[in-house]
């Protein structure tokens, strides 16, 4: 299984719902998604991210298809869009 992880701080924080929304609905167009979670910070902290994706895959094959989704490239677009920094990482469980 493969993990991919990905933490946004945004440009507006208040967008974070409407943000984690669109992050959602990758479920449902990229068949390859195994689980799909995204959570929003409540601390706010200086050092917080403002939202986390978890996405979870059955394999590196359907990983590697997920990144070269159509749907999947206009939410990454919508995203930098929004988006200040982030940060990710993908790994094998």
């Amino acid at each position: 299984m493969i993990r991919h992880v990905y933490l946004f701080k945004l440009k507006d924080p208040s967008r974070r719902r409407e943000a984690a929304e669109k992050l959602l609905t990758l479920k449902e167009r990229v068949p390859e998604i195994a689980h799909i979670e995204v959570g929003l910070d409540f601390k706010g902290a200086e050092n917080s991210y403002d939202l986390c994706e978890c996405v979870s895959f059955k394999n590196r094959e359907d990983f590697l298809a997920f990144g070269e989704n159509a749907y999947h490239a206009e939410i990454r677009a919508y995203m930098a869009s929004v988006q200040e920094d982030g940060v990710k990482i993908d790994y094998e469980i």
